[in-house]
């Protein structure tokens, strides 16, 4: 909705539907979720709102003409920022950190530090080559082959059974295949076919004659 009202973006009915498909899947995953708290919703959807609204900007500002490596150093030094101000009220506790004269602990925290730029470039790149909604449907095949493995019991002991949930989620998983399917096969048809030239290099019909 977002690309087709500020970006004027249309997309194929198969890519509607299976959209549609996956916003049902996950309501009938809300519905019957027996662990269900409206806080822990509330932050997730708003997480996903704010992750929609960022990926928008950067792919606006990536097809104006903005490079992938500004734009990371543009977010990182904004987030470095609000990191910042939250942390001042805590700024002393956050110096004197026992962990700070530690190897491992810094090795930990550089790396992470190095891995969360490489996350954020892989998603430019995404952005770059594909379009918002396709970032978000990845990122939902991921959560739905996470919520399989919660339903086996492998990640999340605390989860409680729900037949109508279970199905929920993977409805969902479904139909984000079925739009990388039908985006693709999209895209494969958008793209021109090139007419084959036929060889000039041989003798021609009037030498051939001749001889």
């Amino acid at each position: 909705v977002a690309q087709w009202y500020l970006r004027n973006k249309t997309f194929s009915f198969p890519v509607v539907a299976s959209v549609n498909l996956m916003v049902v899947g996950s309501l009938l995953a809300v519905v019957h979720d027996k662990t269900f708290e409206w806080e822990g919703y509330l932050l997730v959807t708003s997480n996903n709102v704010l992750t929609v609204a960022s990926q928008m900007a950067s792919k606006s500002a990536l097809d104006n003409g903005l490079q992938k490596e500004c734009l990371i150093f543009y977010s990182e030094a904004a987030a470095a920022a609000v990191s910042l101000v939250l942390s001042l009220p805590n700024l002393h506790s956050v110096i004197v950190f026992v962990h700070w004269s530690r190897l491992h602990f810094v090795v930990v925290f550089v790396l992470s530090t190095l891995l969360t730029l490489l996350l954020h470039y892989s998603t430019l790149w995404v952005l770059e080559k594909n379009n918002p909604l396709t970032l978000a449907m990845s990122t939902s095949i991921q959560s739905g082959v996470m919520g399989l493995m919660v339903c086996l019991g492998l990640l999340d002991p605390t989860y409680k059974w729900s037949l109508i949930n279970f199905v929920g989620l993977q409805m969902s998983t479904v139909a984000s295949l079925l739009y990388v399917w039908s985006d693709h096969r999209h895209s494969q048809a958008l793209v021109p076919t090139i007419p084959e030239i036929s060889d000039t290099t041989g003798p021609c019909k009037s030498c051939s004659n001749q001889t």
